[in-house]
């Protein structure tokens, strides 16, 4: 009879004098062994296992016995075939909210012309999205960092998917904007879906590849231009509306796919399905965890409380600072999409009106190179800077559309806003969720995102409102608010480039070097110390 691996295991390892082991024969593993001849227990295990097989007993283990801690977990499994899964599935659900913002600026005109509707009319319609939005980071950010990550990414897709189809059978105006706003409250809840990606995610590059996300926004924005392009002329509004909430029954069907963050287990006290998660990633991914169990976290927290985000000192500034870059960010972000098709409205001769579309799928992909300069800045100068800097560089693109350029220097300029504003958002949504911990991570980026939507909110009134009367003020209020931001991003207390994200809020301080050091300290060597200035 053939032997399995644990027989042969402990044939060889009866052989050393007092040791103590047990495997499990059925599952072909080995469970423990201790020897008193200094046998290394990590490295038998490990070589004994599979590669993401490790097992742990059910028994607690003593406070001599090896343990690693959740970081070091994260780290040792790496980026992988789950992570590579998780982009797909939140990434796809990132660029369903895209598609539904971006159908708001092929949607309005059309309604003006088929409903007669005025322009503060269609600006209710656009702003109605955004205040659904608006009530749904409160409701989504909560839900998930006290019930879970995988509840809110079934709650919101389910709330998007059907109102976002149902829109597509509006009878009239007031039946349009009560099914978008509640289209936007299920939007509210995107915040969830990158939280969670972020949590299993490993120090290294974690900058880069959460900058790889915003990729999937673009995809959405481009993909939608090009339907807009085809459908409209063809089949008109409905029919956009329709097959524009396709891709979210898609991410629906994905929902099995998706597992519990690790880290909301821990910070649950549910270290047992935190260690088997981490097992099954692990396994997935074709890594070993580190020897021993994971450990129990010492702090116990109240999650999801909006109010700590200004009650505890050291969130407070954080959090108003960041409060202040989103809500400016996001009037220079949707100032220019709502603005260009308005733009070309108004400077393009008529004979030339057909060629609105596709001078904003130029626009649009500008996104890309954007994205582009934030991956390569965002761990070298850090999160706050290129904030900073890409913010400044929107808002002088931005103001040289006062010059009334030529239709190809408009284009250019609008490109290069929009460039910017996008490389300037991509590193906004890498350090959000990097600068708060783990009990009020959701909640935190959610509020943060609020504040967008009140933004966004008010966009659409200056887009259609003012742009109806002159150019002048929308590029003023859009530049002047990019000014602001940048001043912001580098008014912030620290930066999260190479930190290790928290768990709880009695964490050790947000302070990168510690967070570095305790790293190094772990055996992950590959995380530098940066050089401290020079006085």
């Amino acid at each position: 009879m053939r032997r399995n691996k644990s027989e042969a295991l402990l044939e060889d390892l009866s052989e050393l004098p007092g040791a103590v082991f047990e495997a499990d024969k059925d599952s072909d593993r080995l469970l423990s062994i201790q020897s008193p001849n200094s046998v290394s227990n990590s490295n038998l295990s490990r070589q004994a296992a599979p590669a993401g097989t490790f097992r742990r007993d059910e028994e607690e283990e003593s406070d001599s016995s090896p343990s690693f801690t959740l970081e070091q977990g994260i780290e040792e499994i790496g980026i992988g075939k789950l992570q590579w899964r998780l982009l797909f599935i939140c990434g796809g659900w990132w660029g369903c909210d895209a598609i539904e913002i971006m159908l708001l600026s092929f949607l309005l005109p059309l309604l003006v012309k088929e409903w007669d509707l005025s322009p503060f009319s269609s600006a209710v319609v656009a702003s109605a999205t955004f205040f659904g939005a608006f009530v749904g980071t409160f409701l989504w950010g909560p839900i998930s960092d006290k019930y879970g990550r995988r509840i809110g990414y079934l709650a919101t897709t389910v709330f998007t998917s059907v109102f976002g189809l149902a829109s597509a059978f509006a009878p009239n105006l007031p039946a349009l904007i009560i099914l978008r706003a509640l289209l936007g409250v299920g939007i509210g809840g995107t915040p969830v879906a990158f939280s969670m990606f972020s949590e299993f995610l490993p120090v290294k590059n974690r900058g880069r590849i959460l900058v790889a996300f915003e990729v999937l926004w673009t995809v959405g924005i481009l993909f939608e231009a090009c339907l807009a392009w085809i459908l409209v002329p063809r089949v008109g509004w409905r029919w956009l509306i329709a097959i524009s909430s396709v891709p979210l029954w898609l991410m629906l069907l994905c929902y099995p796919l998706v597992p519990e963050s690790p880290r909301f287990l821990m910070i649950s006290g549910r270290r047992r399905e935190a260690e088997e998660v981490l097992d099954r990633v692990a396994k997935i991914n074709g890594k070993v965890l580190p020897p021993g169990r994971l450990a129990v976290s010492e702090v116990k927290e109240e999650r999801g409380k909006f109010l700590d985000l200004v009650r505890i000192p050291s969130l407070r500034v954080l959090s108003i600072l960041l409060w202040g870059i989103w809500f400016v960010n996001s009037i220079a972000y949707y100032g220019n999409v709502l603005f260009t098709p308005e733009y070309f409205e108004k400077t393009l001769p008529p004979e030339d009106s057909g060629s609105i579309y596709f001078l904003t799928i130029i626009t649009t992909i500008a996104e890309f190179p954007g994205l582009a300069v934030s991956a390569l800045l965002i761990d070298r100068v850090g999160r706050t800077r290129t904030m900073g800097l890409m913010l400044l560089g929107c808002a002088i693109c931005t103001v040289f559309l006062l010059l009334q350029p030529s239709v190809a220097v408009g284009v250019l300029l609008l490109s290069g806003g929009r460039m910017f504003i996008e490389a300037s958002y991509a590193a906004l949504w890498t350090y959000t969720p990097e600068a708060y911990p783990t009990t009020i991570r959701a909640t935190g980026l959610g509020v943060s995102n609020a504040w967008s939507k009140i933004a966004s909110i008010i966009t659409p009134f200056i887009s259609a409102s003012i742009l109806s009367v002159s150019v002048t003020v929308p590029v003023l209020i859009f530049s002047g608010f990019a000014v602001l931001g940048s001043v912001l991003a580098f008014m912030l207390p620290f930066d999260t480039k190479g930190r290790a994200m928290m768990d709880n809020v009695a964490s050790p301080d947000l302070n990168l070097e510690e967070s570095q050091k305790e790293l190094l300290e772990t055996g992950h060597p590959e995380v530098e110390l940066e050089a401290e200035p020079e006085t």
